[in-house]
């Protein structure tokens, strides 16, 4: 009877290890898979804010062309005055 109930333990010793080790390998993959998606997010987050940045880039760009323009077609005009003035 005592090696019965020895027996009886140890077996469930064993159940409840394995079911931990189990658990345990269960938890540590689900935390793997979130942080996998957390850094999926800041990722496109990342990817967002450089394609908010390179359009404003690109705005800031066509603003310096057409005020470039300007400037050139204001210095055309000085030159056609100064050279009227010769």
């Amino acid at each position: 009877m005592a090696h019965t109930q020895s027996f009886l333990l140890l077996s469930i010793l064993v159940l409840v290890t394995v079911i931990a080790i189990y658990g345990l390998r269960t938890f540590a993959g689900l935390r793997q898979a979130r942080l996998h998606l957390l850094g999926e997010a800041a990722y496109r987050d990342l990817a967002e804010r450089a394609t908010g940045g390179q359009a404003a880039a690109i705005a800031g760009l066509a603003n310096v062309h057409a005020e470039l323009a300007e400037v050139k077609s204001q210095l055309n005009r000085i030159e056609r005055i100064l050279q009227s003035v010769e």
